[in-house]
């Protein structure tokens, strides 16, 4: 789910999300795994989706969309707006069964709208459809310090003036 805190915090009590002890940083993630319900078509699969998922996964590296059916070709993925499905054709030609397939679902990982005084420290957003972060609204008070923007297929960071972020890594986008 995307991280939408329900209040703000206080200048004296901001309130902190980031990691708790050692090891990877933790990861907000805009995609959902996949794990049933592919169908077998021509060599492509497809599954019934609701939305175009904007990105797709396989085993961590990302299909290139195209723009009908008969474009598909191996590593690449479709909408399939009229069915509602979403066409997959594996970078090996083979099943999705024994892949991770990962779809694009949240438009952001993180979105504070409107909140103040919320500090995110050392985590990972990944993957969203618009956004790893959006701060357009009016809030103050915000601190990103540490965090790694991957994947996120409009922009890692959207935000509208100068903000307090420090020593973070803007990865790739999909665009």
């Amino acid at each position: 789910e995307t991280l939408q805190p329900g209040q703000s915090g206080t200048v004296a009590s901001p309130i902190t999300f980031g990691a708790y002890g050692s090891g990877a940083q933790p990861i907000i993630n805009g995609l959902n795994v996949v794990t049933s319900g592919w169908t077998s078509e021509t060599n492509a699969y497809y599954s019934s989706f609701a939305a175009n998922p904007q990105q797709v996964f396989e085993d961590g590296a990302r299909l290139v969309a195209v723009s009908s059916k008969s474009m598909m070709t191996p590593g690449t993925f479709w909408f399939d707006s009229t069915d509602s499905r979403i066409y997959v054709r594996m970078s090996g030609d083979d099943s999705p069964s024994g892949h991770t397939i990962e779809v694009g679902e949240r438009n952001y990982a993180v979105l504070l709208d409107g909140r103040s005084y919320i500090r995110l420290d050392g985590i990972t957003l990944h993957g969203a459809s618009i956004g790893g972060l959006n701060l357009w609204n009016d809030d103050s008070g915000l601190v990103v310090n540490g965090c790694t923007f991957e994947w996120n297929y409009d922009a890692g960071l959207l935000y509208n003036d100068a903000r307090a972020t420090t020593d973070n890594v803007i990865g790739v986008t999909a665009q």
